[in-house]
């Protein structure tokens, strides 16, 4: 079994006795047939990378709902004791 792409085409070159000009066409119409395919093969591979990356975004996630359970209110006391506002005018 061929290990590449290119290994499994190298006998579809038989033309034989076709003429010229179906020779031409029937290469013309193995070109178009072979980028269709590799269209195809890439637009699945991309799918799969965008499925990929958003299940490793929702581990991601999944593991940082824990930490925010970690995270106290900060202390809103000065040294004096008393209270002051977040926002000051």
């Amino acid at each position: 079994m061929p290990e590449n792409h290119l290994g499994m085409t190298t006998g579809w070159n038989t033309l034989g006795s076709c003429s010229d000009l179906l020779g031409s066409r029937i290469l013309a119409q193995r070109k178009r047939s072979i980028a269709m395919l590799d269209g195809e093969i890439t637009r699945q591979a991309t799918t799969i990378a965008y499925i990929d990356d958003f299940k490793l975004m929702m581990i991601v996630a999944l593991l940082a709902v824990p930490m925010v359970l970690l995270l106290r209110k900060p202390s809103r006391q000065r040294a004096g004791g008393t209270t002051s506002p977040a926002i000051v005018e």
